[in-house]
């Protein structure tokens, strides 16, 4: 395969159990699908990636995707590449395949990936302190009773039921069940939806922060509504 970024060709590197593929030239490296994740994992348990300084925590989470940079195929599908924010918010832009999924990284960019997913400790210290006062005093409220309500929600459930009951349509009674799987599991489980970090899919980044069970629940609650307030409005019109 050859660099995209120098035409060079790359030369296969062993990195723990993986395999990637590095070019001498440029120093840029190419991975297969979630190998970049792993890797820069590896390079964290090995302490080879120094804490982020504290200010980078509150540095602008997501800049805009450069579109003049310049164009660089794939190595192995020979097509062009899109250009991508890792995780959405890190400011790291590498370039992605959209058939094979594989990731070019160019020089320095897998360490400032790697920084990124490490974090401040000092920092994340801090934030998650934070977040278990707010979490705590948001659980003793009104508002997260009501949000995450087994019963206010499984009656909710049970109106769209008895709807499509009073149907005589079983088709009609699958496919209202079916609907309501997602949105009771946001808000009866939706800590631990929230404590969730990793991959979700193949052709998703992975999630690298928790995120509040209040928008879990809330979300939810917006998905199960969603007819009820499409019907409202329709109404209106």
């Amino acid at each position: 395969m050859r660099c995209p970024s120098c035409s060079a060709a790359l030369s296969p590197y062993s990195y723990g159990e993986q395999t990637i593929d590095v070019c001498p030239e440029c120093h840029g490296i190419w991975f297969d699908p979630t190998e970049l994740s792993i890797v820069a994992q590896e390079m964290i348990q090995k302490e080879r990636i120094a804490d982020p300084e504290a200010k980078d925590a509150f540095k602008v989470r997501c800049k805009p995707i450069d579109r003049n940079e310049p164009e660089k195929m794939c190595p192995r599908c020979e097509i062009p590449t899109e250009v991508f924010n890792y995780s959405y918010d890190s400011n790291v832009f590498l370039n992605r395949c959209t058939r094979c999924r594989g990731v070019w990284a160019d020089a320095g960019e897998l360490e400032r990936t790697a920084k990124y997913i490490k974090g401040n400790p000092a920092v994340n210290m801090y934030a998650e302190s934070l977040a278990k006062d707010l979490a705590n005093r948001y659980k003793k409220s009104l508002i997260c009773r009501l949000l995450t309500s087994r019963i206010l929600s499984g009656l909710v459930a049970l109106l769209y039921l008895g709807g499509a009951l009073f149907t005589g349509d079983s088709e009609t009674l699958w496919r209202t069940a079916t609907f309501l799987v997602f949105p009771l599991v946001c808000i009866w489980f939706s800590d631990a939806m929230g404590n969730y970090t990793g991959f979700i899919g193949f052709r998703s980044p992975p999630i690298s922060q928790k995120t509040p069970g209040v928008f879990i629940a809330l979300g939810g609650w917006l998905f199960l509504l969603s007819p009820l307030i499409v019907a409202a409005l329709s109404s209106f019109k």
